[in-house]
This record gives C-alpha cells, sequence and structure tokens, in this order.
C-alpha cells in the first residue's frame, strides 16, 4: 500500500481539466500538465488520479506511456513517478483492474480509449490506495452538486433565471445525470434555440468542475484548487491565477497569518523543465517526509504551530533549489518576484495554505507563468450550498464536442 501522508487528488489530470484543453495544440498542453503534476508532486505525497482519468486522457497518457512515433519537445518521463508509487490510480469499488474497466468502456462505446498495452502498463505498476469509490454515490452526488450549483440560492451562477430553470428541471427529471448526458441535453437544447453558446459554456464548465472533484469529494482526500484563472472553486473563494484569498462574509474565526520564504518559482513553465528523476530524489529525502506530516496535520485540523509550518516548507524549498543548482537547472535571477509568502489560514471550514510569488511584498500581477498554489481538503467544506460555487468569467466561447456513450 502506498504511503498517504500527504496524498492528493490531482483534479486537473481529468481529460475534461483546464490544463489540459484540446486546443489543437499538444506540445502547450503536455508542457502545462507536466508542469502542474511536478509542481504538485514536489510539495506532497502520493498524486492521486482516477481510474478513468488516468486510462482516458490523452495528454497525461502521452507524459506516462510516450508514443515513439512521436516527437514532442517537453519531458515524457512521468513513468519514474508511476513507478516509484508517487502516481497512482484510484480503481473503483467492484473493479479488480484498469483493465477490466477498460474493457467494459470499450463494450459501451466510450470514445478515445487508449491502447490495451498501456492500460496494461498501468495495471503492472499500480500501487495499492488501500480503498476505492462507489460509482453510485458519485452519481448522486454529481446530481447533487449540480442542483446546488443552479440553485437561485448559488448568487455566483453564471445563467439567467430562465436557463437556469431549464437545466435544473432537466437535472431534476434524471435519477441519475451523467456527464455526458447532460452535456448531450445541452447540446440539443442550444442547437434547437433554447440555450445559447454561452449559456453552454456555463453549464459545460460548472459540469466539469463538479465532476472532476466528484472523487476526492466522495473520499474525503486532499485536492488542489482549480488553476484557470475563469474559473473559481467557490469553497476556498480564492482568487486564481496568483492573488491571496479573500475573507468570505460570515466566516469570522478566520485567522491568517504570511511567512517569507525563499523563492522558489511556482510557474508551471518552470516546473514543466525539473525532471521526474529530481523529484523521485527529493521526495526521499527526510525534509520532504517532515512537510508533508505537518501539512497532513493541519489540513486535518489538528493542533500545529503556523510558524513551524512555515520552517518545514523553508527547509524543503531550500532542498530543492540545492539540488537544481548541483544538477545544473540553474535559472536567470527573476527581478518580478525576489521573493515568496507563505499564507497560512484556518477557518471553521478548514485549513488551507497558499503559496504566492511576491515582488516587495505584493502579489505577481502576471497572470500568465505566476500563480498561487493551494490546497485543503474537500469533505468539510461541502456541507452547505454555500459551500460550492463557480465563477463564470469571460472567455471565448467552445464549440461543444460530440457526446459520449458512458459517463467514467
Amino acid at each position: 500500500m502506498i504511503d498517504s501522508v500527504g496524498q492528493l487528488y490531482a483534479t486537473e489530470a481529468d481529460p475534461d481539466g483546464r490544463l489540459a484543453p484540446d486546443t489543437g495544440e499538444p506540445e502547450s498542453s503536455l508542457w502545462q500538465l507536466r508542469g502542474y503534476l511536478i509542481r504538485h508532486a514536489l510539495f506532497r505525497g502520493p498524486l492521486l488520479v482516477g481510474d478513468s482519468q488516468i486510462n482516458n486522457n490523452p495528454h497525461l497518457r502521452e507524459l506516462l506511456w510516450p508514443d515513439r512515433e512521436r516527437n514532442f519537445p517537453v519531458l515524457r518521463d512521468l513513468s519514474v513517478l508511476l513507478e516509484d508509487g508517487h502516481l497512482t490510480p484510484v480503481v473503483r469499488q467492484g473493479r479488480a483492474s484498469l483493465t477490466e474497466i477498460h474493457a467494459l468502456q470499450r463494450e459501451r462505446g466510450v470514445e478515445g480509449l487508449p491502447p490495451a498495452g498501456y492500460v496494461e502498463y498501468l495495471d503492472a505498476n499500480r500501487h495499492d490506495f488501500g480503498r476505492g469509490y462507489d460509482v453510485g454515490l458519485l452519481a448522486q452526488q454529481f446530481r447533487t452538486q449540480l442542483l446546488l450549483q443552479f440553485s437561485p440560492a448559488n448568487v455566483h451562477c453564471a445563467l439567467a433565471p430562465r436557463e437556469r430553470a431549464l437545466v435544473t428541471k432537466w437535472i431534476s427529471d434524471q435519477e441519475v445525470v451523467y456527464f455526458d448526458g447532460l452535456r448531450a441535453w445541452a447540446t440539443l437544447s442550444r442547437d434547437e434555440g433554447a440555450l445559447s453558446q454561452a449559456d453552454w459554456d456555463a453549464i459545460d464548465d460548472t459540469a466539469a468542475v463538479c465532476y472532476r472533484y466528484n472523487v476526492p469529494l466522495a473520499l474525503g482526500l486532499a485536492t488542489d484548487y482549480p488553476q484557470a484563472r475563469d474559473l473559481r472553486w467557490g469553497m476556498i473563494d480564492l482568487p486564481l491565477g496568483g492573488g491571496l484569498p479573500r475573507q468570505r462574509e460570515g466566516d469570522h474565526d478566520r485567522a491568517s497569518e504570511n511567512f517569507e520564504l525563499p523563492f522558489l518559482a511556482l510557474s508551471l513553465d518552470r516546473c514543466a523543465r525539473i525532471p521526474a528523476r529530481l523529484v523521485t530524489l527529493l521526495k526521499g529525502e527526510p525534509a520532504h517526509y517532515r512537510l508533508r506530516k505537518a501539512v497532513s496535520a493541519y489540513e486535518a485540523g489538528q493542533p500545529i504551530d503556523s510558524a513551524g509550518l512555515a520552517g518545514e516548507f523553508e527547509g524543503f524549498i531550500r532542498l530543492v533549489g540545492e539540488l537544481l543548482r548541483e544538477e545544473g537547472h540553474v535559472e536567470a535571477a527573476d527581478t518580478r518576484n525576489t521573493r515568496m509568502v507563505l499564507r497560512v489560514e484556518r477557518g471553521a471550514a478548514l485549513g488551507r495554505f497558499t503559496l504566492l510569488p511576491t515582488l516587495d511584498g505584493r502579489r505577481s500581477a502576471d497572470g500568465q507563468g505566476y500563480g498561487s498554489t493551494a490546497y485543503g481538503t474537500t469533505s468539510a467544506a461541502m456541507a452547505s450550498s454555500e459551500s460550492l460555487g463557480v465563477f463564470q468569467g469571460l472567455t471565448a466561447a467552445r464549440h461543444a464536442p460530440p457526446a459520449q456513450s458512458g459517463s467514467s
């Protein structure tokens, strides 16, 4: 069984994740996804990925099991993390293997399935997570969270009242809601003129967030927060793309502390350059174990000194810098960000922390390469309708992809 201390569910490994869009530029998607996984692997314990996600995300597959016929200028070496147990799938209850799930999806006609050899490779290197998720529970949970999202009580919903009522009625009429079923209904409604393309985008964005967080929510796993700047996970009110969390109105018992740390770039671009083998070396260091143990205790609500937590971060960050310099990975001095702030917060629902590059104590305004990274647990914070919200930003309209048969 894998070491559970500091484990993290990687939501952006989903095929519908914002860091792996079907943009027609696979090099960019691979680069961003690799940087995201390396960045979280540096600070966390094992990274967990859902069984369908690791099976069916072509970008993740390319990083784990490269297609030798294609040549991308991206390090495709994450097999090291998989084989060493630092990245592993979470398999649903009642299924013995990823190969079994792959066969069932093939029978249902799910599109975009990987070669059988890839799934067999995953099974051969899969580490025991110790528990699986209940598919029936996830389906009901997905329906419930969608209803909360489109409820009139959610003031952050991007839909107008008429469109909100349409999607709510459709969801309410379904005993079980599947992502592809909702997408197919929204596509038909758009084509018939009942919904606009912007409405379709808002519905699809909302469903994608609920779907990606289904497994960690059901299992009470620690999770990252969305990295896209046009989408916010409302339970923590975290402005994305750089910035400090806002205090939610009514959350008066939340306390915040800031600590300056040595600068370590958190950009996806820089993390994407770090070889996976260096990450495995760092994860074997005592400093890494102490850090993830302290983080896990803090997230679980156990008493812990914030200054001590900051000290563990500082020690590990210095170690990362030393190893990178020894390996010749020396970055030019960055005048935009001269130090880094660790913001530690604890409120009624959960503890969370944010690592934030800063310039002279101010947050970085570079939305492309410098963003915050934050963590917390989803279980306690998702109990009420106020704890789930999606903010719709100004994004270019997308064309709906064809609906797939099967939900996962």
